[in-house]
């Protein structure tokens, strides 16, 4: 059936920690290398100063911090640091105060994995650090901030615990790569009173450069010795300045969310800027199961187990076969811009403490955060060949409505609901925002409600 309304309410609240954005302008915390180059540990590192290769074996003690701390200032620019088999400790805020580790320079840091075990373990991390908004913030295991270094930073074979607000958190660089990592034990902020901001990967900023790669990573959150947090999830990418954006072949396992890429290169637009984007960029994010229950907590309740929107100067987002759950509150997907592919996805959705999700795919409408536009619309783009099942609770496919003088006005996309998304049981199949034009919709399209003018849109 075809219904008509004239405007569809609807009240979002964001899931992004806004506390972040004035990280990324924070001066220099920690400081440079520790007085004197020579070895301060040779029984537990191999290599001096200037090598282009170093070997660390763990103590399991709070030296480990600075054996690392100190390797990675040591080593020369793109070199490597082999973390050897054992636990490297971090600090975990009762035996030892946590520590952050910085990365000012592009490094390989690989540790020990043999088949599906990982044998090379950082535990603990994430040091308070001032300042912030609302008071102190965990900043990490590790915190990269190059200077006057292009090559890349790649993390690979480690398997990280215990950490505490994030894994990494990137504030400038030329590259990131982080492949084959394990992420287990997530741990809260002590302080109850603050909001609890779990995200193991989070790049922020415009000196975020270079390409983003996460791959072949096992990613187990949710293990929380107390609340929820209150926002959680793999990796986000907000308002940093990459490349080519790769989320391809992890498994992530969560209560939140899972992939967050929210308004990359936005603040590298104008021709005056001299880093302005020349070369082609693509978002891929593909071949991840994802299996994410809505639990936020009450100040960041939106939940989606995938979310992208408002990315600017890409010229393709591809999102295939994910294997996606979704349980109790939330959606499946968020989506808004421009160029994006969405196909070969199959979406689960379950119930969760007497909750069904609230609908499967949001597209658009999306408020300003921190002050930018996140995505009021989606345009010239593909979605076909995706599979639904389960039940959700209102929604399939919902055009927001636009907000804050942002309208929703998607328009050029081809989008073929199929035969399953009808089967989620919703109270509307689709949904069809005020400003909407040459739109075309196939599939089975059971209940629509269609707020655009008569004949904008066809289906």
């Amino acid at each position: 059936m075809r219904n008509r309304v004239v405007s569809v309410a609807y009240l979002w609240t964001a899931s992004l920690a806004l506390v972040f954005l004035t990280l990324s302008s924070m001066s220099p915390i920690a400081a440079e290398s520790p007085p004197g180059q020579e070895n301060p540990d040779p029984a537990h590192i191999t290599g001096a100063s200037g090598d282009a290769a170093m070997i660390l074996t763990p103590r399991n003690d709070i030296e480990d911090h600075r054996n690392v701390q100190w390797a990675l200032n040591h080593t020369a620019p793109g070199g490597t640091v082999r973390l050897g088999a054992g636990t490297f400790f971090m600090g975990d805020g009762e035996t030892a105060p946590r520590k952050t580790a910085w990365i000012r320079r592009g490094l390989k840091v690989v540790g020990v994995k043999e088949g599906a075990i990982w044998r090379t373990i950082v535990r603990g991390g994430g040091e308070v650090l001032e300042p912030g908004v609302g008071g102190a913030l965990e900043g990490g295991t590790f915190r990269i901030q190059l200077k006057d270094d292009n090559h890349a930073v790649i993390l690979e074979n480690l398997w990280f615990r215990h950490w505490s607000c994030e894994v990494v958190f990137i504030l400038a660089s030329h590259g990131f790569e982080f492949r084959r990592c394990r992420i287990t034990d997530p741990v809260n902020a002590a302080d109850p009173s603050r909001i609890r901001f779990v995200h193991a990967l989070w790049t922020q900023g415009n000196d975020a450069r270079g390409d983003f790669i996460a791959e072949d990573n096992l990613v187990e959150m949710g293990q929380y010795d107390g609340p929820l947090a209150e926002d959680e999830q793999f990796m986000g990418i907000f308002t940093a300045n990459h490349d080519n954006i790769r989320i391809i072949n992890n498994t992530i396992i969560g209560t939140d969310e899972a992939i967050e890429i929210l308004m990359n290169r936005y603040g590298n637009t104008g021709p005056g800027d001299p880093a302005a984007a020349q070369t082609p960029a693509e978002i891929v994010v593909a071949n991840n199961r994802i299996d994410v229950t809505g639990t936020p907590g009450p100040r960041w309740g939106g939940s989606w187990a995938i979310l992208i929107c408002g990315n600017l100067n890409v010229d393709r987002v591809l999102i295939k076969d994910n294997d996606v759950t979704k349980r109790g509150k939330g959606w499946g997907m968020g989506l808004s811009g421009a160029n994006m592919h969405i196909t070969g996805n199959t979406f689960r959705f379950e119930e969760h403490q007497q909750k069904l999700s609230r609908g499967a795919v949001t597209i658009g409408g999306y408020p300003l955060l921190a002050g930018k536009a996140m995505g009021s619309s989606l345009t010239n783009s593909v979605i076909k060949d995706n599979t639904f099942q389960g039940r959700v609770g209102e929604h399939g496919l919902f055009f927001m409505p636009g907000g804050q003088g942002f309208a929703n006005a998607s328009r050029g996309n081809r989008i073929d609901l199929g035969k399953s998304l009808v089967t989620l049981g919703a109270k509307t199949t689709l949904t069809l925002s005020q400003q909407m034009t040459d739109n075309v919709f196939s599939g089975d399209l059971d209940r629509i409600i269609d707020n655009a003018n008569d004949g904008a849109n066809k289906y």
